[in-house]
């Protein structure tokens, strides 16, 4: 079986050996086997880091080798990609603390940034508590916003929740057709380095009023079943979100399907920073062949 992490080794090596070239997203979900959103999301969750950011941290890391054997900065920055020397000089200065020409120096302190392998390991540290469920397809309405690949390994979508009042959530809540019972948060569609992120509710009714629609296909979902405060971090969830990408899923013969990630909060209206507060993490996943 070409497992999770066999497919993530192809897209380095495939990364690693074209990183002067123009790196499509498009080949890299193709190399990986699974969609551009599939891919990206289970690096995110493994590395704690964008797809985007380690291409982009490997670049300005190689780039050094080139500055020092002295070749020009104008050809350095064109051969990684970037459309101006300045584009790159300012993405090098926010990496490395010193300009391209400053590190033509070997005296000078860098930030390399190596290669990234991905290796089998079973820690078996903690039991998670799942389960399997079918599901049809299921119509939701709510608040939608987009989330880059940065924001999502931040605070960001706490705040998100954080903005709308108990009001807002009850109204939207008496929309709901209790198909799934209470508001939930969805990881959707995914584009433009980023993804569709709805606060919603099930519901037949129109999306109405500053409401967006969207469809969850039918799907096998996986369960997952946390309970920890949310605030002032949601640490117990992201370190949930962790173990299932980084030791569930790729030891398992389920992969992620792409369709949608949900945080359900049967108790969304309790004290958040209670230790038994309840949320549930639901991937769609599809059974691997083989």
């Amino acid at each position: 079986m070409n497992t999770t992490i066999d497919r993530l080794n192809n897209v380095i090596e495939y990364i690693e050996q074209n990183l002067k070239e123009e790196l499509s997203f498009d080949k890299l979900a193709d190399i990986y086997g699974n969609s551009k959103s599939v891919l990206q999301k289970t690096f995110l969750n493994i590395c704690d880091l964008s797809l985007s950011d380690y291409i982009r941290r490997r670049r300005l890391s190689e780039a050094i080798h080139d500055i020092r054997d002295g070749e020009k900065i104008i050809d350095v920055s064109m051969n990684y990609q970037y459309n101006s020397s300045d584009a790159f000089t300012r993405a090098f200065k926010a990496q490395h603390g010193i300009t391209p020409s400053e590190a033509k120096e070997n005296d000078v302190t860098v930030t390399f940034f190596p290669k990234i392998r991905f290796t089998f390991s079973i820690k078996g540290v903690e039991a998670m508590n799942y389960k399997i469920e079918e599901r049809t397809a299921t119509r939701i309405i709510g608040y939608k916003y987009f989330v880059s690949m940065e924001q999502a390994g931040s605070n960001f979508i706490p705040s998100l929740w954080d903005a709308l009042s108990e009001e807002q959530l009850q109204n939207l809540l008496e929309k709901s057709n209790h198909k799934i019972d209470g508001i939930i948060g969805i990881n959707a569609d995914m584009y433009n380095n980023g993804f569709d992120y709805y606060i919603a509710v099930t519901s037949d009714e129109p999306a109405i009023d500053g409401l967006d629609e969207f469809v969850i296909k039918e799907s096998t979902w996986l369960k997952v079943h946390v309970e920890g405060p949310l605030r002032p971090e949601p640490v117990k969830l992201k370190k949930a979100y962790g173990n299932l990408f980084k030791e569930w899923l790729p030891n398992s013969n389920y992969e992620h399907s792409g369709i949608a990630e949900i945080e359900y909060y049967p108790d969304l209206f309790k004290d958040k920073t209670d230790e038994d507060f309840v949320t549930e993490i639901w991937v769609s996943v599809n059974k691997l062949k083989g």
